[in-house]
């Protein structure tokens, strides 16, 4: 069976013969597995009890844009499925096929997403949400004539792949007074705007053409406002609900529409928000705005990405990844960061212990371990329980002093983790990191290799913006730079980048021809490095 721990492929070969000679033949990945909604205990993956601990991702890659490689993709799925991840929502179109691919490959369920709107089309704010003259051409302009088509392509395509579970017919269409409005609003009904019972018409089509393409798996939508879907029955069209940050309904939902399927299909990071998956049985799982950082939907300029991901746009692991990690892994995990701004703590955090002399420091611990030590240069700090923690982190007010902050999870009183902060003395050298030194020279192989700028121990230096030039020798070239910095404006297909709290990210291709590749990496005042790689 196929399943998110042992995600076991087959291999269908079908042959069209002409007489004895095979004239066209294709070969089709697939998995068997059952996957069920129940409608008061949640969804069950071969008989088996699951929780989907999703997330939503676009389809770009930060400093490759749309343009994505697989091993690429790969890495960031891996990052993902390490935190604890099992399923993915395709937000919000029909992705790469090479996802749904890896999808199978790796074990992650998927929430296959076709539209963004109806018609007519959303707002799209130019100068800022909310702010100025928005625009309005998009698919809607397309709805009439392509949405049946479109759809049932995606159904075509994709109804081979095991991972997917659920197929969504849109996002958010019923985003209130954009455009439908309904009296259900009350004093935000505004009846100049299109009714919202012609949701059901642009619907219906959609949800007839997926089933008459597929009826084993449920057809589902992200619902922005329940109250006026409910209003127009909406909803009655759908195998599953999809919630949109409304978990304050899902205990009274659940009563009122005892046969409704519910699930969180798009959460902020709250803790409050998993509690309400985690407690109720009927409640399918969720899936987090978002997985990792993407181009668009920004602020004003230059802020040019979103950042509400657990991975930042190189893909690096945030402090908000390592607190999803500590509710979602089964893997002894613990984690020490220093909060920042105090409304939004765990979200803006600093992997670093270089502060200011005499000052008192609010550490964060994320661990889902049963006791944590906290040492500081060897000197206990304190122990803590889990059950102590508060909204799922354990915090203690530390005296600065430099050295190793250092914290040790503990189950049965065994030590089976550690996470150690290191203070940081000056930039001294950059630091290169490949993720693999064996390439294929096939001219899509890639490597990530993190530049780091670090004092004369290793350290990574955390305020560190050195400007790094790469030079490239061998048969491969530089497909991309990045920082993860969500307003850097430099250009990420050249061969000079800054680091962003001392670290950065280059992504190197292959060419068709085999040998070595040598990346060199120099900045200002600092010692250089450089890294060999071969391709075969």
């Amino acid at each position: 069976m196929w399943s998110l721990e042992s995600p076991q492929l087959y291999t269908l070969k079908s042959s069209v013969k002409s007489g004895d000679e095979i004239v066209d033949e294709t070969e089709t990945p697939f998995g068997i597995r059952t996957a069920v909604f129940d409608v008061n205990k949640g969804f069950f993956l071969d008989g088996v009890s699951t929780k989907l601990k999703g997330v939503c991702i676009h389809h770009d890659a930060g400093s490759l844009g749309a343009a994505v490689p697989d091993k690429v993709l790969e890495r960031r799925l891996r990052l993902l499925k390490e935190i604890g991840v099992n399923a993915i929502r395709t937000s919000h179109n029909p992705p790469d096929p090479e996802l749904l691919n890896l999808c199978d490959q790796l074990g992650f369920l998927v929430m296959d997403e076709s539209l963004d709107e109806f018609t007519p089309g959303k707002n799209k704010w130019v100068t800022g949400w909310n702010n100025g003259v928005p625009g309005h051409f998009g698919y809607s302009e397309m709805f009439d004539q392509w949405a049946v088509t479109d759809v049932s392509d995606m159904v075509r395509r994709d109804r081979n792949h095991p991972s997917i579970i659920l197929w969504s017919i849109g996002n958010e269409v019923d985003y209130a007074n954009d455009p439908f409005s309904d009296p259900a609003l009350g004093e935000n009904y505004r009846p100049e705007n299109p009714p919202a019972t012609d949701l059901l018409k642009c619907a219906a089509p959609l949800v007839a053409a997926v089933k008459s393409l597929d009826r084993t798996r449920p057809v589902t939508a992200a619902l922005a406002n329940i109250q006026m879907s409910d209003a127009v029955g909406l909803p009655e069209l759908l195998d599953a609900v999809g919630y949109n940050y409304q978990e304050a309904r899902y205990a009274a939902d659940h009563v009122k529409f005892p046969k409704r399927i519910i699930y969180g299909s798009e959460n902020g990071q709250q803790y409050a928000a998993w509690e309400a998956v985690e407690t109720n049985d009927f409640i399918s799982g969720q899936f987090l705005w978002t997985g990792i950082d993407y181009l668009g939907e920004a602020n004003t300029w230059p802020n040019r990405a979103n950042g509400a991901g657990l991975l930042d746009l190189c893909g690096f692991k945030k402090p908000i990844g390592w607190f999803r990690q500590s509710l979602w892994s089964d893997k002894p995990m613990v984690y020490l960061c220093v909060p920042g701004a105090p409304l939004n703590r765990r979200f803006n955090a600093a992997e670093h212990w270089n502060w200011p002399s005499n000052t008192i420091v609010n550490v964060a611990c994320y661990a889902n371990c049963p006791e944590v030590t906290l040492t500081l240069n060897g000197k206990i700090i304190g122990t803590k329980k889990s059950s102590e923690a508060v909204d799922g982190v354990l915090n203690w007010q530390v005296p600065f002093e430099p050295g190793t902050l250092k914290a040790v999870g503990r189950v049965n009183g065994q030590d089976v983790c550690e996470f150690v902060l290191q203070t940081a003395g000056a930039p001294s050298r950059v630091e290169l990191f490949p993720d693999t030194t064996q390439l294929h020279a096939d001219g899509k192989d890639v490597c990530h290799v993190e530049f780091r700028i670090v004092d004369d121990n290793g350290v990574r230096v955390p305020d560190a913006d050195a400007e790094v030039k790469f030079e490239l020798n061998g048969p491969a070239k530089i497909l991309g730079l990045g920082n993860g910095d969500l307003s850097n404006s430099e250009n990420c297909q050249g061969d000079t980048h800054r680091a962003f709290h001392g670290c950065g990210l280059a992504i190197l291709q292959t060419t068709t021809m085999p040998g070595s590749i040598v990346l060199q990496a120099k900045a200002p005042g600092l010692q250089p490095a450089s890294v060999i790689l071969q391709s075969r």
